[in-house]
């Protein structure tokens, strides 16, 4: 699944993506590694979206196509010849997860299928279809696989009952995109969601779809390499600064990309704070008082970067992600985290046991469930 690096020229022979590719041992005697961070797709709501809608993603309404120069258009495109079976497939997804060592996904929707410019009624259909999709998943392989719903969000009510069905049927968290067509996820007509995850226990997945605004990224995949990180760390500081954390303080959220930019430089949001009253009209406490709760996957790569983020908030608010099957995706994780200079106790914390504690699993769970 790899994908590699272009350049052949003199420097890039130890680039990260041009490593060769290693199998991986799953996790045994009760271990398990889960990935936090991958991704699936619907296709019956990729059908609908095209017959109700003519298309599945209006340009305008969808950031990564819109602000995209032809040459990434083309390679996305290309991309797609290979991420798009493997997101479809349950036979190639499990052979990827078996030579990666992965014995679970925690699996969301790919952020193409948010569906949120579609009209109300229609993406309560298209939700429905998507999260019917992660259950049969979950359904027809109980030990590798548990699934996030999607809600159509540009319903909050609506969104409320499929929040309602999500529970029902098992799914531990729900993926939000992070901003609902460049409108904040702090907004309060959101808080009644919230507060019932925080009341289940269901994790907040944030997950970018490239940055509302991004007309200075249209090149070179920079509403993905800087749109996306930076998303993320806008949604992040509205939670925190517009005060719905202190309203909701036993919500669970993780954050892919290692946290976007957050995750190494919260020092300036702590700083703010203190200097300027206008930041801090509702937040009660120092920004990174409230990250401290928040968990970031270990997608960085950079070992550095990595070590830094793992003494920065702890081996135990770090969890094992890849992305799969994007180009932007960790394809070595186990890899990854063998190489951090913790102690095995704490590696095991991140290739699945923080996983697990967050979503209220137990390896006896997975194993009662495929027998």
């Amino acid at each position: 699944m790899l994908f590699k690096c272009g350049n052949t020229g003199p420097g890039f022979e130890d680039a990260l993506t041009d490593k060769v590719p290693v199998q991986r041992a799953r996790g045994a005697n009760g271990h398990l590694n889960v990935d936090m961070h991958c991704h699936a797709v619907s296709q019956a709501a990729n059908k609908l979206a095209a017959e109700k809608a003519g298309k599945p993603t209006p340009p305008e309404k969808e950031p990564m196509g819109f602000f995209a120069s032809a040459e990434t258009k083309h390679i996305n495109a290309e991309h797609g010849k290979i991420t798009a079976p493997k997101m479809m497939s349950m036979e190639q997804r499990l052979a990827d997860m078996d030579f990666m060592g992965i014995d679970v996904q925690v699996v969301s929707t790919s952020p193409q299928q948010y569906y949120h410019w579609t009209e109300p009624e229609v993406g309560v259909e298209l939700a429905k279809l998507v999260n019917d999709n992660l259950a049969d998943m979950a359904a027809r392989h109980p030990d590798r696989f548990v699934p996030v719903g999607t809600l159509p969000m540009q319903d909050p009510k609506a969104s409320q009952a499929e929040l309602e069905r999500c529970i029902q049927n098992g799914f531990k968290g729900i993926q939000f995109c992070t901003n609902i067509l460049g409108e904040e996820l702090s907004n309060e007509k959101f808080h009644p969601l919230y507060r019932r995850m925080e009341e289940t226990n269901t994790v907040m997945f944030l997950h970018p779809m490239g940055f509302s605004d991004g007309k200075r990224f249209a090149t070179h995949y920079f509403n993905n390499l800087i749109g996306n990180p930076l998303d993320t760390t806008t949604a992040v500081g509205h939670l925190i600064f517009d005060g719905v954390l202190d309203k909701m303080p036993g919500l669970k959220i993780c954050l892919p990309h290692a946290g976007g930019y957050l995750g190494a430089y919260p020092g300036r949001f702590d700083h703010a704070y203190c200097a300027r009253p206008d930041c801090r009209l509702h937040a009660r406490q120092l920004p990174s008082e409230y990250l401290k709760k928040m968990f970031f996957d270990i997608i960085t790569f950079d070992a550095q970067q990595l070590e830094a983020l793992v003494a920065k908030w702890g081996p135990e608010q770090v969890l094992l992600g890849t992305d799969y099957p994007f180009d932007m995706g960790e394809d070595d994780p186990l890899g990854v985290i063998d190489q951090l200079k913790i102690s095995e106790q704490a590696k095991n914390r991140i290739r699945g046991a923080n996983a697990m504690e967050l979503l209220g699993l137990k390896a006896e769970m997975l194993k009662a469930k495929k027998a």
